[in-house]
C-alpha cells in the first residue's frame, strides 16, 4: 500500500510541466506530460486522504460533495487539490506513531503552535518531508532525495 506523496511545491518545482495551473496559460502538455500526470492522479488517489480534515480544512470542497458537484475529497485532491497546492492528510496517518516519532512536535501543541499532530502535519510536517506513519520514512526519504 503507497502510504505518501510529496507535497505539490516539490513535486511540481521538478516537474514544471505538470502544473496544471501553467498549462492553462503555456498551452497542451506532451504524451509524456499526459501520461505521467495520469499515473501521479493515480498514486494520488491509492494514497488517499483523510477526507474528515480535507474537509475541516477545505469547506468548499466540503459543499460541493454535498451539491453533488464532486463524488468526494479524495477525487478533488487527486484531480484538482493537489494541483492547487491544497494540502492533504493521508488516509495512512497514524497521530500517536507522528507524536512519538517527532517529540517537537508534542512540544509545539503544549506550546499552541498548532492544534493537534494533523494541523502540524498539513502545515508544517509534509513540507518538512516529515513521515506520516510507520512503515513510509522510506517513501519519504526516496521522494525527497528524487525531488531535492
Amino acid at each position: 500500500m503507497i502510504k505518501y506523496f510529496p507535497p505539490a511545491e516539490a513535486f511540481l518545482a521538478k516537474f514544471p510541466a505538470l502544473d496544471l495551473a501553467n498549462q492553462a496559460r503555456e498551452g497542451e502538455q506532451s504524451d509524456y506530460d499526459t501520461v505521467l500526470l495520469a499515473l501521479m492522479k493515480r498514486i494520488i488517489t491509492s494514497v488517499g486522504i483523510d477526507e474528515l480534515t480535507y474537509f475541516e480544512t477545505y469547506p468548499d470542497i466540503e459543499e460541493a460533495v454535498a451539491r453533488g458537484d464532486l463524488p468526494n475529497a479524495t477525487y478533488h485532491f487527486a484531480n484538482y487539490g493537489f494541483f492547487e497546492r491544497r494540502m492533504g492528510v493521508p488516509k495512512s496517518f497514524t497521530e500517536d506513531w507522528y507524536l512519538a516519532t517527532y517529540p517537537d512536535v508534542s512540544l509545539a501543541i503544549a506550546d499552541g503552535e498548532y492544534p493537534d499532530a494533523k494541523g502540524h502535519y498539513v502545515e508544517t510536517g509534509l513540507r518538512e518531508w516529515r513521515a506520516p506513519c510507520e512503515g513510509s520514512s522510506e517513501d519519504v526519504n526516496l521522494w525527497h532525495q528524487t525531488l531535492k
